[in-house]
């Protein structure tokens, strides 16, 4: 380091040289202890830090944890994936959460039953904002009353708005929702559809709400227990992924939401198949969302019937999409792809709504879209973070140069 530079960081003032550090990761940060005495001091008494350990090797880790100050850790993020096996039971064995008290994120990445228990058992953290919990194995019965029980009285804390579960072995069945709670945000995974409701029955503050891998079966079981349900006009926000839904259900459903402005819906082939049945979506959003700025949506379904003229089928199914509605009011646009060699169709909006897409070269599909303007792939493909290639054509020059990675059409990969 220069005289010039250092002399000059030396003379910043600490509320200056906090807010650099607000904005550098836990690496850089702990490498100023090392420059002067002053900056060692600083490092110490530094009360904002965000400590996300997921990609941290053992040797970081294990100095990590001889330096921290639990009072100064704001945000924390820990991993037990196959690239940081055992980092949670580690962490376990030197501190106790409730150390952690000026904690407002917490993230438990993969996390076995055993060590969510320890966790929960222990957590006062009253300054908790936003609680992220992913499990890596499934829930054994001894013990998932117990651990859901302990959840369930976590998520009654005050300050807590941002709620995000991914249990996998569909044992949110057994969370005792309390019967009020604050959370604004709220994202779960693998739960039926009466849970669901159950959740809106208690949720007088939620804003915005998403469900991934849902499914239903049965309509009327399921309106029987939400005969109570009062309209939600707090929510705002409202995401189906991955789900399975019909259109009876989810348009009965959608009519308890009317302040939506944002609708996402991703489905299988029994949303599909419910979806462009007999109910036009144009005349659902008109009479029953009357707020809804934005709708997105991505289908993947195989045609249970043989398709005689692709590109006719294709236009079919784009038509009830061409009206001024969509294309004028909403400015909604969507794609048809039918994919020759799986004989699946893809009906999505655009940009693609999806993190993960997979891509077709023109050679192995038949395509359509209700845009009169010429798309470019890249602003299509604007939210894709996760890409799989199926290329039939790959010897050509444009074509090595269409899907590559470093070009534009897939620069957010």
């Amino acid at each position: 380091m220069s005289n010039e530079l250092k002399s000059s960081l030396e003379t910043l003032p600490i509320e200056l040289i906090y807010r650099i550090f607000d904005n550098l990761n836990l690496e850089t940060i702990l490498s100023f202890r090392y420059v002067c005495q002053r900056f060692y001091s600083i490092t110490n008494t530094f009360n904002r830090y965000k400590f996300d350990l997921k990609l941290i090797s053992k040797y970081h880790f294990d100095l990590i944890c001889r330096i921290i100050h639990p009072e100064n850790v704001i945000s924390l993020t820990l991993s037990d994936d196959d690239m940081t096996p055992g980092q949670i039971s580690s962490f376990i064995s030197r501190f106790s959460i409730d150390q952690f008290n000026r904690l407002r994120t917490l993230t438990l990445c993969k996390i076995t039953e055993q060590d969510l228990n320890k966790f929960l058992k222990h957590m006062t953290i009253s300054s908790l904002t936003s609680l992220i919990i992913e499990q890596r194995d499934c829930y054994t019965s001894a013990n998932s009353q117990l651990t859901m029980s302990i959840l369930s009285h976590t998520m009654t804390q005050s300050n807590l708005c941002k709620l995000e579960l991914d249990m996998r072995s569909y044992c949110t069945d057994e969370i005792l929702w309390p019967s009020q709670f604050s959370i604004k945000y709220l994202t779960i995974s693998n739960c039926n559809f009466n849970q669901i409701i159950i959740i809106l029955r208690h949720s007088s503050h939620l804003q915005s709400f998403i469900v991934k891998n849902c499914i239903i079966h049965n309509l009327t079981k399921t309106i029987s227990i939400s005969s109570d349900l009062k309209p939600l006009k707090q929510l705002t926000s409202m995401i189906f992924e991955d789900s399975e839904l019909s259109m009876d259900t989810l348009g009965w459903f959608l009519s308890s939401i009317p302040s939506l402005i944002y609708l996402k819906l991703e489905g299988r082939p029994f949303m599909y198949d419910s979806i462009f049945g007999q109910i036009r979506l144009e005349n659902f959003i008109q009479t029953k969302l009357h707020h809804l700025e934005k709708f997105e949506f991505f289908f993947r379904f195989v045609y249970s019937e043989v398709i005689q003229n692709r590109s006719t089928s294709i236009e079919t199914r784009l038509e009830q999409f061409r009206t001024p509605f969509w294309l004028e009011n909403k400015r909604c646009f969507v794609n048809c792809d039918y994919i020759k060699s799986s004989g699946e169709i893809l009906l999505y909006s655009i940009p693609i709504c999806n993190h993960r897409f997979e891509y077709y070269d023109d050679s192995n599909k038949i395509s359509s879209s209700t845009s009169s303007t010429i798309y470019n792939d890249s602003i299509i493909m604007d939210n894709v973070r996760e890409l799989d290639l199926h290329l039939k054509n790959i010897t050509s020059t444009s074509m090595i140069k269409k899907v590559s990675v470093g070009d534009n059409l897939f620069c957010e990969i």
